[in-house]
């Protein structure tokens, strides 16, 4: 049962994975047309605090109680430096306190992994993304925030929205940018 998973991941996971030297941030979300799929992304300071996430991820997957629960049959990494963060003008105006009630239940991402053409940095995407694309989806009712970070093979991004249609919203939006 994903929503008991879940509440266990909010119970037990985030506040281990919290207690990390380096820990900025935990999403954990549903993913929609995969009704036994989640996705998640931990947000670390540096590579060492990014390493020892890991470890505590492992941990906690691998735990009994769990394993007779949960059948893992794939996780995947991308990891890389975070070279873009947006938020809302909400989220701006209030650093000091976090803008999702109740673990952000309720709120809507959009997880994409691009490829980059061989032999480019996705690095030299950063700034034409900040300028172009960042005030796109930054303009749509009900945007929260935005992370975008290299991988070996591209790059990923990661948005969260308070609706599904904004959700849905960004996807036609970042698949026009893109094209």
């Amino acid at each position: 049962d994903r929503d008991e998973t879940n509440a266990q991941v909010i119970e037990e996971f985030l506040p281990a994975i919290s207690k990390v030297d380096g820990f900025l941030g935990y999403l954990v979300a549903d993913v929609i047309d995969e009704p036994l799929l989640t996705f998640g992304v931990t947000v670390m300071r540096d590579l060492e605090a990014s390493q020892a996430s890991d470890e505590v991820a492992k941990s906690f997957v691998t735990q009994k109680d769990i394993d007779d629960d949960v059948i893992i049959e794939e996780t995947r990494r991308w990891a890389g430096d975070l070279l873009i963060l947006g938020v809302s003008e909400e989220a701006a105006a209030s650093a000091a306190t976090p803008p999702l009630d109740d673990f952000g239940a309720g709120y809507f991402v959009t997880a994409r992994i691009y490829q980059s053409i061989p032999g480019t940095d996705p690095r030299g995407f950063v700034e034409k993304a900040q300028t172009e694309f960042l005030p796109i989806i930054e303009a749509l009712p009900g945007f929260v925030g935005y992370l975008w970070f290299p991988t070996d093979e591209g790059f990923a991004s990661v948005s969260l929205y308070q609706t599904e249609e904004s959700a849905t919203e960004a996807t036609a939006a970042a698949k026009a940018w893109v094209a």
